[in-house]
């Protein structure tokens, strides 16, 4: 069970990671000024407007699909491995959807300046956070009698 945990946890940390890497860049392009900024008011309402409703899309579905599948997965009588790597691949899922919205939303800020932006990185941000992998979790989704 560790090593389902470390490797999804990898890859939470990895979104986090992409994440602080690109707010150093974009905030040491925007201090030298050596980025850009897009001005069109149809392409900046355009951009915002789907990155908002990617990340509510993107929140919604991915706790949505999340929930069904591990009450899938209580129902079953897989072995623990098998059910142990379909819960990895669920939550893996989970939190690459949410991180795509987290980091396109950094993107987009640095390009657009727009800081409804903002909203939208922080509530990814948030639901990422509760996305956070853990034993316990994976314990209590599943609902395993014995730890192994």
């Amino acid at each position: 069970m560790n090593v389902i945990i470390k490797n999804i946890s990898f890859v939470y940390y990895m979104v986090y990671t992409f994440t602080i890497l690109l707010t150093i860049v974009g905030y040491f392009l925007d201090l030298n000024n050596m980025g850009f900024s897009v001005d069109n008011g149809i392409v900046v309402d355009s951009l915002t407007t789907i990155l908002i409703i990617y990340v509510i899309f993107s929140i919604v579905f991915s706790f949505y699909y999340f929930y069904k599948r591990i009450k899938l997965l209580r129902s079953t009588d897989d072995d623990l491995e098998i059910r142990l790597e379909k819960y990895k691949q669920v939550s893996i899922l989970r939190i690459i959807l949410i991180g795509v919205g987290l980091l396109s939303g950094i993107v987009i800020f640095y390009l657009l300046r727009s800081e409804i932006i903002l909203y939208s990185i922080g509530t990814s941000a948030l639901f990422l956070i509760l996305s956070k992998p853990s034993e316990t979790k994976m314990i209590s989704d599943l609902k395993i009698k014995t730890i192994d």
